[in-house]
């Protein structure tokens, strides 16, 4: 039924989908992937409170599905439930470590919740690990020089502008950082 639920989810035949991923449910409830299938289905449907649970139920199933973590930390972030989407998050980064656009959304949360060094940290791991892209690290700068880093914002401001040479905020943090 999963399967089948699949073919008529990329067919964009929703209702029908959902009875089939429900009908493999039925089969098997602790069946992730199907929990998973159907949550995607309920957000195309525009219903994010079921899709929601429906990706807490994959991953309570399967502790380590990204997908579902990813979504799961999506749907709580356009929530505005900060601190749920940040352990979300967190579950993905144990997963995918090397996952920038991830570390950057969460270091932006805990930026949001006045978690500045925690948010700096997590993305000098980042710069370590993968690549971050120029929003990380101007984030970075940024989180440096309001802790009075001033040689580290510089050293992130750089590379920065190294990597978006028109990102006119980079260059203002970076003027500041050299006065």
């Amino acid at each position: 039924h999963n399967n089948l639920g699949g073919v008529h989810r990329q067919a964009e035949s929703f209702v029908e989908a959902i009875r089939h991923f429900r009908e493999a449910l039925k089969l098997s409830p602790v069946y992730a992937k199907a929990h998973y299938n159907l949550a995607l289905c309920k957000l195309v449907q525009g219903k994010p409170k079921e899709a929601e649970k429906a990706f807490r139920q994959a991953v309570l199933f399967d502790p380590d599905h990204a997908k579902a973590w990813r979504k799961l930390g999506a749907i709580r972030e356009e929530k505005g439930l900060a601190e749920e989407a940040m352990a979300a998050f967190r579950q993905l980064l144990r997963l995918s470590p090397k996952d920038g656009e991830i570390r950057e959304r969460l270091a932006a949360l805990y930026e949001s919740a006045n978690r500045s060094q925690e948010a700096l940290a997590l993305l000098q791991v980042g710069a370590q690990v993968s690549s971050l892209g120029a929003n990380g690290l101007l984030r970075g700068g940024r989180l440096a020089y309001a802790l009075g880093r001033f040689e580290q914002a510089e050293s992130w401001l750089l590379r920065c502008v190294e990597s978006d040479d028109l990102n006119w905020e980079a260059w203002h943090y970076l003027g500041n950082v050299r006065v």
